[in-house]
């Protein structure tokens, strides 16, 4: 129990755990207790405090083993990431599911970037709906913390996330930053600042 309770436990300890498959049981444990949350709110029954408490500490202790059973260990992330559509069902309250996510991806070369970009606007729509909270903006800082060379390219990757290409005419009178175009040429994205307002995509395409 002491090794579980460290910030990173053995390599042995971890083999053992994905050997014997222990992490899909905790999967199937962390589902079962979503799938009874979810029962209670459709049916609109009213949860005994105790009991509600309960079930959110066994869930955030899935949350827990399966945070220590992969941290430092590209390959168990990358197990891991295959349940990601498990792990984000739930996320009313906070009991360190993203922050998990997020360690799935952090330092993982293996990280395919279909994930990434999955996992990117999941986490792009908590923001615009529920705000800039912690636990969603971590997911963007561990694409890119682990890799320097990466680094540019996450960038405008999160770029093309928030901000569109095509700029209205009407719009452009507003900003002093365009951020950029599709060379189509190159299949880049390209960066430019405006010194004055009221040009268009189309203009700035022909000009270079």
């Amino acid at each position: 129990v002491s090794d579980w309770s460290s910030d990173v436990c053995s390599s042995d300890l971890q083999e053992v755990f994905y050997s014997t498959y222990c992490y899909q049981r905790i999967l199937k444990m962390f589902d079962l207790l979503v799938n009874l949350i979810e029962e209670y709110e459709d049916a609109s029954k009213t949860w005994n405090l105790d009991d509600k408490t309960l079930v959110l500490n066994v869930m955030k202790e899935c949350i827990s083993v399966l945070s220590v059973s992969a941290m430092a260990n590209p390959q168990k992330k990358t197990i891991l990431m295959q349940s990601l559509d498990s792990l984000t069902r739930f996320h009313r309250f906070d009991i360190g599911q993203f922050d998990l996510v997020a360690e799935i991806f952090n330092d993982n070369p293996g990280a395919l970037v279909g994930h990434q970009k999955k996992m990117m606007n999941f986490f792009k729509n908590l923001i615009l709906s529920e705000g800039h909270q912690r636990r969603f903006l971590n997911f963007f800082h561990s694409l890119i913390d682990f890799d320097e060379e990466d680094c540019e390219v996450k960038q405008k990757l999160f770029l093309d996330l928030f901000l569109p290409y095509n700029v209205p005419t009407k719009m452009c009178e507003c900003l002093n930053l365009l951020y950029g175009f599709i060379n189509s040429n190159t299949e880049e994205i390209e960066f430019y600042l405006y010194g004055t307002f009221g040009k268009t995509n189309d203009t700035n395409k022909k000009e270079k």
